[in-house]
């Protein structure tokens, strides 16, 4: 008898279809936070202590843009009338001044003769000064004053004096002091030589170039303007070096800012446009912050305003004239006032 043949088993499992588990609902977006509100930016004054050295290295020939706060220059120009003076006077009256108010810079143009020179030395440096001569240059360092560093044209035979007799006395970090002599004048000044002193300026977050001059007198370019012409010429020369930085032209011009017509207004507008760079001046500007009809004068005794603050930023960032900071003063005797204002740079 055959035996039943047992059933096939189905190779193929079947696998139970397993429910899906229930979507968790997403959870409640949580709303931003609210984004604090940026901190209130400080103005930065710079004077008395030195930057330390470690940012030299760090910072670039370009201008930093995005620094938090504007920088704060208290600067001071002045022009001793050290051509007539060489009592000193001059350099004793405006010494104690400078030491009570520590601008940031202080430039004069006129310390011809080297004793009243030293004897400035002395009351803004301290008794233990070093000095190097660098060429044109002299600078003098020192610790123990209102300011560390001097920098200044070196003496000449001319006139026993010291060459162009422009001088910047600070305490921020400076390099690359120089001298641009005026030269090649059809009519050269018949009391010195006279030029720009410039310096790199370097700071925590930024770098710039300040300079003093002093212009040929009009007396000495047969009034035409030609050596002063030559004089804005130099400067355009001096500032391809300044190019993507901001820079501060401060001194005596020998033309007069607020004159309508004739060489002067000619030259001013030379002037306005030098190095094909934007420029504020701070006379100026000061008389348009305060509704004045012209500059205030800058000569004693006289209505012509021929020491300038001239300034120039970067990339759109013009410099501003702090609000009544401008001031025009002569208790000193020369034949110049002291001009004083601080600038900021953005």
């Amino acid at each position: 008898m055959a035996k039943p043949r047992k059933k096939a088993r189905n190779p193929v499992t079947r696998s139970v279809a397993t429910p899906p588990k229930k979507a968790t609902p997403p959870k409640k977006a949580t709303p931003p936070k609210k984004a604090t509100p940026p901190a209130r930016a400080t103005r930065r004054r710079v004077g008395g202590p030195r930057v330390k050295a470690a940012f030299r290295a760090a910072a670039g020939p370009e201008f930093l843009v995005g620094a938090a706060a504007p920088l704060v220059l208290d600067i001071v120009t002045f022009n001793t009338h050290g051509a007539i003076d060489k009592s000193g006077a001059v350099q004793q009256a405006v010494g104690p001044y400078l030491r009570a108010q520590t601008p940031s810079f202080a430039c004069f143009q006129e310390l011809f003769f080297v004793g009243e020179r030293l004897a400035l030395d002395a009351q803004l440096m301290g008794p233990n000064i070093v000095r190097e001569v660098l060429g044109d240059i002299e600078i003098a360092r020192s610790n123990d004053g209102t300011y560390s560093t001097r920098i200044a044209t070196t003496p000449t035979g001319a006139f026993g004096g010291a060459g162009a007799g422009i001088a910047i006395y600070t305490s921020m970090l400076v390099e690359n002091a120089r001298f641009i002599r005026f030269d090649s004048l059809a009519f050269p000044d018949s009391l010195a030589v006279k030029g720009i002193v410039g310096v790199d300026v370097i700071t925590e977050d930024s770098s710039f170039v300040l300079a003093t001059t002093h212009f040929n007198d009009n007396e000495n370019d047969e009034v035409d303007g030609r050596a002063r012409r030559s004089n804005i010429r130099a400067i355009g020369n001096f500032l391809a070096s300044a190019i993507g930085r901001p820079v501060i032209i401060v001194g005596d011009f020998n033309l007069d800012s607020s004159a309508k017509n004739g060489v002067d207004a000619a030259l001013f507008k030379d002037l306005d446009v030098m190095g094909n760079r934007v420029w504020l001046e701070a006379g100026l500007e000061n008389a348009r912050q305060n509704g004045l009809a012209r500059p205030v004068p800058t000569l004693v005794g006289g209505q012509r305003s021929i020491d300038f603050m001239f300034a120039s930023g970067v990339a759109g960032a013009m410099p501003r004239l702090a609000t009544d900071t401008y001031l025009a003063r002569d208790p000193f005797a020369s034949d110049h006032k002291l001009v004083r204002a601080t600038l900021e740079l953005a």
